[in-house]
């Protein structure tokens, strides 16, 4: 029986091995990953972290610590996985940027 969360974690790690190395061969050939099966394979920390980000507004760590019960390190932590996993990425500089879904 296949395992989808290995089989989505390998399939992440291989597209992340191909953007970081810039290696066009492994970017033609990444295979796409479906982002419904990466949700389905988040933590309950980390779909708490990804849905506060998601509502949409500009807000900081301390914000969404504040809004989930995480501590700041969890959340740092926490967006910090969410990030590797492509589902969400940083707008603008590190005082006035903020999160936003990849679509």
């Amino acid at each position: 029986m296949l395992d989808r969360r290995n089989t989505a974690r390998t399939l992440h790690e291989h597209c992340k091995r191909a953007r970081t190395n810039h290696d066009p061969f492994l970017l033609m050939h990444a295979p796409s990953v479906d982002k419904a099966d990466l949700l389905d394979d988040l933590t309950q920390t980390e779909l708490k972290v990804y849905n506060t980000i998601v509502e949409g507004r500009v807000i900081t760590r301390v914000e969404i610590a504040e809004a989930t019960g995480l501590s700041e390190t969890a959340v740092k932590r926490t967006i910090a996985k969410l990030t590797d996993k492509a589902l969400i990425k940083r707008i603008g500089g590190d005082k006035v940027g903020r999160w936003v879904k990849v679509t």
